[in-house]
């Protein structure tokens, strides 16, 4: 551990929002695994729930488009990640009591609501992290939320795969209850200052309608149309929803179907262990390889990379070979993942940050359900596990030959970063 990282773990209010993140992920991917172990042994000859119960979760991004951001900058930050927590926790408490009962339709629909109210919990925590840190602690911080994620390969599938084993579908989803009420508890505990949980002064949600909303939706999108850098900031999210949506579902439809049926539990859990711990150490070189790249190379280069193991990753002839290329694919999402979370807080004005980051779920939704979607409907009807490895590594690859075009431009015309202490005004 570097010695900048631990001054920012000094910060109590960073460490508490960095431990609450990591517990409530935690758990998701805990009970998500075991869910989608669930479906797939249940309804072994129908596939499309697994692509669909993913599916369903994306979808309420969409839904809550125009409000999720506009709430992140006019209430209270704070307090909109403790009730998103605490709802969550009885969400998942009526999905355990569904799951008791066998009933698949309410599982939905409570992964559903579940995801609906998680939405307000990202932009909340996003603000609040750019109000608590300095501009030179953005990309570190960057780094650590990129362990969050290697640490939730490295154990979460693995512990998914353990519960689901040992304690069922039910104890799954009860750990997956308890780690949001203690993100609760956490959050809650933190003292923040005013500036940080209300950007926009605590009289703006006073004036909050659907006329408001509206306008400081489009204010949000007018910002990041206007901003061309940050707008192809953006379109990455984009590619990366692809990524997302392809990636929970088809290394397991790989395993399940071709390489593995008889053992894919296992084998799954062994990858994410694997993948998490490729995570973890390219997660630690990071913050030192971006002293040295600019970060625009830094993810065009982990896009190609990328996209080219994915593609490789449909021609594995056993197990070991797919594992092994899928453990050099997930060194290299750090390079991706670790620019576009640190170059972001420094394109953004503070007072805009809930809304662009509001806009970027969205993006990530729209094009993960694309996916998802289009998993459910061709796969296995019309294509083979394999052909779903060339879709989402070919639409990487085209993106990296686009952002190797485009980027360099962009990034010589653009100014200095923001200033973190300044404000743009709110149109009522």
């Amino acid at each position: 551990m570097t010695r900048d990282t631990l001054l920012i773990f000094r910060n109590r209010n960073f460490t508490k929002l960095f431990l609450a993140a990591l517990l409530s992920k935690f758990g998701t991917v805990i009970g998500m695994t075991a869910f989608l172990f669930y479906l797939l042994r249940q309804f072994a000859t129908q596939p499309q729930y697994a692509s669909l119960s993913q599916m369903v979760m994306t979808l309420p991004t969409l839904a809550l488009l125009i409000l999720v951001g506009v709430v992140a900058d006019r209430f209270d930050r704070q307090r909109i990640m403790v009730w998103s927590d605490w709802i969550r926790t009885a969400l998942t408490l009526f999905l355990l009591v569904a799951a008791i009962e066998q009933s698949v339709t309410w599982m939905f629909i409570a992964l559903f609501i579940r995801s609906a109210v998680g939405n307000f919990f990202d932009p909340a925590e996003s603000g609040l992290m750019q109000g608590i840190l300095s501009p030179d602690e953005y990309t570190l911080s960057a780094g650590l939320q990129q362990t969050q994620m290697s640490l939730f390969m490295l154990f979460g599938t693995a512990l998914g795969a353990f519960f689901y084993g040992t304690l069922g579908i039910e104890g799954a989803i009860a750990v997956d209850a308890a780690s949001y009420a203690a993100s609760a508890v956490l959050v809650s505990t933190c003292r923040i200052t005013d500036s940080a949980r209300l950007p926009s002064g605590a009289a703006a949600r006073m004036r909050l309608g659907w006329t408001s909303i509206a306008r400081d939706f489009a204010d949000g999108l007018r910002y990041v149309v206007q901003h061309k850098l940050l707008l192809n900031v953006i379109l990455g999210f984009f590619i990366l929803g692809i990524v997302n949506g392809g990636f929970m579902v088809i290394p397991l439809y790989m395993l399940r179907y071709r390489l593995s049926p008889h053992h894919y539990e296992a084998m799954y859990a062994l990858n994410g262990v694997l993948s998490g711990s490729a995570l973890l150490v390219a997660s630690m070189m990071v913050p030192w390889v971006t002293k040295r790249m600019a970060l625009h190379w830094m993810f065009i280069l982990g896009f190609f990379v990328g996209g080219a193991l994915i593609v490789a990753e449909a021609f594995s002839p056993n197990v070991g070979v797919f594992l092994g290329i899928d453990v050099l694919f997930s060194l290299s999402v750090p390079f991706v993942n670790v620019p576009f979370g640190g170059w972001l807080p420094q394109l953004v004005a503070p007072d805009k940050m809930g809304r662009v980051d509001a806009l970027i779920a969205p993006v990530v939704s729209v094009s993960s359900a694309a996916t998802l979607g289009v998993i459910a409907f061709v796969f296995p009807r019309f294509v083979t596990v394999a052909d779903l490895f060339y879709l989402v590594g070919g639409s990487i690859l085209l993106v990296s030959i686009y952002y190797a075009a485009v980027l360099p431009p962009l990034v010589r015309r653009q100014p200095h970063s923001v200033d973190p202490t300044a404000q743009t005004p709110l149109e009522m």
